[in-house]
């Protein structure tokens, strides 16, 4: 091919191949001639990063990322920090790998992030260590502060404490979120073992954010007050609640006539339930009242064994017909 025939290459389709490249060939390719070197400085180019902090250099890791963040920041949309298989021998230098990214993020005032996810967190299995899990959590906190534009927040499966769960949720609802966020993913957010709703802390935490339309969380997350802060301060923007029900709620079922406040606040929000096999082993009709909004029911998993397939069969069966006959004239999707 004839070198000149590059000029006449659209832009698009530049663009099209530096996008496909990592960054090294990024670099390389900007190195070619002031054209592509233009190019390269496109801002379509850097919206999304990820940063995944391993057993490998994970020092390297941070510095090279908060370098990306000082020089493509003001681009940059969607950032997403993962853990690749931290375990007890590794875990204080990747905290302390993470504790240096997130504190030098929190200080570049250019950075403009719409969405971000915490992936692989796990605190739980991971993190047995209090200082490495108390590095990890101080540094996020301080970086979700500094976020003055973010609309969506994912931390699902981050299995953190009540008490480190609450810390991120309070420094959120501290900054500039509490008026622009507006989707909350944080299923499997807390630990197993934690019922968060019944925990004052953790509702005034939720209840700080005014401009929220979607949440994604389990059932026992949601309670009565924060329904009603969602009706007050929110109403009818409020659009959607996914709710997954995979553990025994019986001590907290939220009531007929909360569901029922909420839905006349917020015409138009649609319900959505996840139900587990593990969620069978209670009375599962007694949590879907008439009451609830509900758009959607899906049954995502089944016990694989056969023998607690039969012992779950009879709460099954009369699950499916009360949905029937008490949604069925109005879910989108049946079970």
């Amino acid at each position: 091919m004839d070198p000149s025939d590059w000029n006449v290459v659209p832009d698009l389709v530049l663009l099209d191949v530096f996008s496909r490249l990592e960054d090294d060939d990024r670099l390389s390719m900007a190195l070619v001639c002031n054209n592509w070197n233009r190019l390269f400085q496109s801002p379509q180019l850097w919206r999304t990063r990820k940063v995944i902090f391993s057993t490998e250099k994970p020092f390297t890791t941070a510095t090279k990322s908060v370098g990306f963040l000082k020089t493509f920041g003001k681009h940059l949309k969607i950032l997403t920090v993962g853990f690749a298989n931290p375990n007890f021998r590794n875990a204080k230098q990747i905290s302390k790998a993470v504790e240096l990214f997130f504190n030098r993020a929190a200080c570049i005032s250019d950075l403009r992030l719409k969405e971000f996810t915490l992936q692989n967190a796990n605190m739980e299995l991971y993190w047995h260590f209090i200082l490495s899990r108390k590095r990890i959590i101080s540094s996020l906190c301080k970086f979700l502060k500094g976020l003055r534009e973010v609309t969506l927040i994912n931390f699902i499966a981050a299995k953190m404490s009540l008490t480190d769960g609450c810390r991120v949720l309070e420094s959120l609802g501290r900054g500039q979120a509490a008026k622009t966020l507006k989707t909350v993913f944080i299923e499997d957010m807390f630990q197993a073992y934690v019922s968060p709703n019944r925990h004052k802390r953790y509702t005034v935490a939720m209840t700080k954010f005014k401009s929220i339309s979607w949440i994604y969380t389990n059932y026992d997350t949601i309670n009565s007050q924060i329904l009603k802060s969602i009706s007050k301060y929110i109403g009818k923007q409020f659009q959607k609640l996914t709710l997954t029900l995979d553990c025994d709620v019986s001590s907290y079922i939220i009531q007929s006539r909360d569901w029922s406040d909420f839905a006349d606040h917020c015409p138009n929000v649609e319900v959505v339930f996840y139900i587990y096999s593990s969620a069978f082993k209670q009375d599962v009709p007694s949590i879907l009242v008439p009451e609830i909004p509900l758009k959607e029911i899906d049954i995502v998993s089944w016990p694989s064994v056969e023998s607690a397939r039969r012992a779950l069969e009879s709460n099954i069966s009369r699950t499916l017909a009360h949905i029937s006959l008490t949604y069925g004239h109005r879910i989108g999707n049946g079970v």
